[in-house]
């Protein structure tokens, strides 16, 4: 899967999750309201759950490729200990 697949996957996956979000909201709402049982607001948990769960695993496949990417091009990081100053060396 490329970077851009990966991006659109998760773009999908956010949507899903959102929706997923309000679902639960109102099932929590018509439960406090006495419209319907307490079974509804556990599978709107279980959904939402769900569309989370999906949605991190998808934001770390992409990243994870984002940097195998840098690498596979030659990608020359450094770490941030790399970009500090040396101290001087005292004069003896």
């Amino acid at each position: 899967m490329t970077v851009r697949q990966s991006r659109e996957r998760e773009e999908a996956l956010n949507i899903s999750q959102n929706a997923a979000k309000q679902a639960l909201q109102i099932s929590e709402n018509r439960y406090k309201s006495g419209y319907s049982g307490y079974l509804d607001v556990l599978d709107s948990q279980r959904v939402y759950n769900d569309a989370a769960l999906a949605f991190i695993q998808s934001r770390q496949s992409r990243l994870t490729a984002t940097v195998d990417l840098f690498k596979a091009l030659g990608g020359g990081w450094k770490t941030a200990n790399a970009y500090q100053q040396p101290e001087k060396q005292a004069s003896n």
